[in-house]
């Protein structure tokens, strides 16, 4: 029976603190508009920035996988021992996503193809060709590591790839990347403070009313519940307002400009229906988080009011 009666009160006081947390909501519309036009600005900054970075990082994994190829050329003089050194290091080397092999003849063939009415120009110069691998990694920022393994091999003549080109696009995502950061990061202190704020002015206005509930024996739980849970009310309004305007906003833009941006980069914009639950998950735990988090920091301070 004493169990049954601790639950019972238990549930009562998650009631009334509940009903108390709805008519705040309502006291302080005012102060609550506020507090939900903080969330959503933050959001759609956030969901912006996040979109740049899911974009730009699809990006950099295409252009990576288009100049990520290494060319490696080898000898024609070269022996047959030291050739098939080369071709077993390569056949098993774990890190090759893509391996092709032209011999000088296909190498020949293939240079004459790419030069379409003037491949004639070309005629009798077959020996002038050498064969070579065209292979790509898994890791494209291990190409520099593997080629130093490769040019120690007797009959490589020359290796080409791009790792200039792969390292400064690594540094543009990773610049992005950090801005990205800290913007969210700035924002989302900005809204916290602002809801904080908010919420350390219904408590003073309710100063009174706090001091009541102390003297009868209110738990710090019925006394802080309904800040924190109209904390949590403006954090989610803000959220679902700011995605809405994200997702559709986005949405717009992928159908009017994805094929320009493909001609333009050969890279897709990424598809608004595959970040849709994700995102909605994402401003959902944010906006709530940010509510109730900013309502704990400002309760703080007045817990001996």
């Amino acid at each position: 029976m004493k169990k049954e009666a601790v639950i019972l009160s238990r549930i009562r006081v998650f009631f009334n603190t509940l009903k108390e947390g709805l008519k705040g909501l309502w006291r302080h519309k005012g102060m609550g508009f506020a507090s939900i036009f903080s969330v959503f600005a933050l959001l759609i900054m956030f969901g912006a920035t996040l979109l740049v970075l899911l974009n730009v990082n699809i990006f950099v994994r295409d252009t990576q996988m288009k100049v990520g190829d290494i060319d490696i050329f080898i000898l024609n003089e070269i022996d047959s021992v030291d050739e098939r050194a080369i071709d077993d290091f390569i056949r098993n080397h774990t890190g090759i996503k893509e391996l092709q092999y032209y011999t000088k003849e296909e190498a020949y063939e293939v240079f004459r193809n790419s030069w379409e009415d003037d491949a004639y120009l070309l005629d009798g110069m077959s020996d002038a060709f050498q064969p070579y691998y065209v292979i790509q990694l898994e890791d494209v920022n291990q190409s520099h590591a593997f080629v130093q393994e490769i040019t120690q091999f007797a009959g490589v003549d020359q290796v080409n790839y791009y790792q200039d080109l792969i390292d400064r696009i690594e540094t543009i995502s990773s610049t992005v990347q950090l801005i990205g950061i800290v913007v969210v990061a700035a924002l989302i202190l900005i809204s916290m403070f602002v809801i904080s704020n908010t919420i350390k002015l219904t408590v003073v206005a309710r100063e009174k009313e706090i001091e009541v509930m102390r003297y009868v024996g209110a738990s710090t739980g019925m006394i802080e519940g309904p800040f924190i849970i109209e904390g949590t009310f403006f954090g989610l309004v803000g959220a679902a307002l700011a995605f809405l305007a994200v997702y559709i906003g986005y949405r717009e833009l992928f159908e009017r400009y994805s094929e320009w941006f493909y001609q333009l980069s050969s890279s897709y914009l990424i598809h608004p229906l595959v970040i849709r639950q994700e995102f909605l998950i994402i401003f959902a735990v944010m906006g709530a988080g940010i509510g109730i988090l900013a309502s704990l920091l400002s309760l703080r301070k007045y817990r001996r009011v």
